[in-house]
């Protein structure tokens, strides 16, 4: 069974107080989707170029999701003969348009965005043991809380990305922003990775979890408030080949085991800090 939902939203303001307000909220919807099977994990797919994602656990059995739009004038150059000198005897009453499209298919759940002019942010719920896949460009960070038992893979180009309460494995990757994790478990075998190259990575495990933890910064520091065996590592030159072209290169690590050891969480920063840490 497939659902496809789409929303074509195209608002004029044409109130006088309207004209100042252009960089505020302007539109809010929200969209109920029902499952193809109820009840069983699903996957949800997201991608906006503008605005910020935000994703909730929740013990109901539906998808919702909540669309709030925004005006990107500052963010664009304008046309200056059709908005900064508008024709004698008129003025700018409205000019912002986005379209928000839902494909549901077998519990997989597509969100599309047209956010290019418009700062889109969603909001959305779903059921605890969704996997989820989210990727935003610029104007917003992904958070995320609340998903159990499930994989997730969370990118922002220029955003930052918190996660709380989740579980691994999770891949999570920003160029200009911070990573800020809260494990509620860590069970899974399966491994996590965190990158980050001009932020900070925080990583919160639960006080009985059991990690390998793989770090480095190549201008930060590592820290740590746990009982962590650290084994400050010799570089090791790694070879890769490709098309008959041998690539060499030379990586440092510091590995850790926290509590008796277990699946690995590797965290790389490049200009920030990483931080390691215990449930209070």
């Amino acid at each position: 069974m497939k659902y496809i939902l789409k929303i074509n939203s195209l608002f004029t303001l044409i109130m006088l107080f309207a004209i100042t307000a252009f960089s505020q909220e302007i539109s809010k919807k929200s969209v109920i989707v029902p499952l193809s099977k109820p009840g069983e994990a699903g996957k949800l797919y997201v991608e906006i170029h503008n605005g910020s994602i935000k994703v909730s656990g929740y013990e109901g059995k539906e998808v919702i999701v909540v669309s709030k739009s925004k005006s990107l004038e500052s963010h664009h150059n304008k046309d200056k003969n059709s908005e900064d000198n508008p024709p004698e005897g008129m003025r700018v009453v409205g000019n912002n348009a986005y379209a928000l499209d839902i494909i549901e298919n077998e519990n997989k759940i597509k969100v599309d965005t047209d956010s290019h002019y418009s700062s889109i942010d969603l909001e959305i719920q779903v059921p605890h043991n969704f996997a989820l896949y989210l990727e935003n460009h610029r104007d917003g960070d992904i958070e995320v809380d609340n998903i159990k038992g499930v994989e997730i893979n969370a990118e922002s180009h220029q955003g930052s990305i918190l996660l709380t309460n989740v579980t691994s494995p999770i891949v999570a990757d920003t160029h200009h922003g911070d990573i800020i994790v809260t494990f509620s478990d860590v069970s899974s075998e399966n491994p996590s990775a965190f990158n980050s190259y001009n932020g900070n990575i925080d990583l919160t495990f639960p006080k009985k979890g059991n990690a390998t933890v793989k770090t480095k910064s190549e201008r930060g520091n590592i820290y740590t408030d746990m009982a962590v065996s650290v084994n400050d590592s010799e570089p090791k030159v790694i070879t890769k080949s490709k098309n008959g072209t041998n690539y060499y290169s030379v990586e440092k690590w510091n590995y850790g085991k926290i509590n008796s050891g277990g699946p690995e969480f590797s965290a790389a920063t490049s200009k920030g800090n990483v931080y390691i840490r215990v449930q209070k």
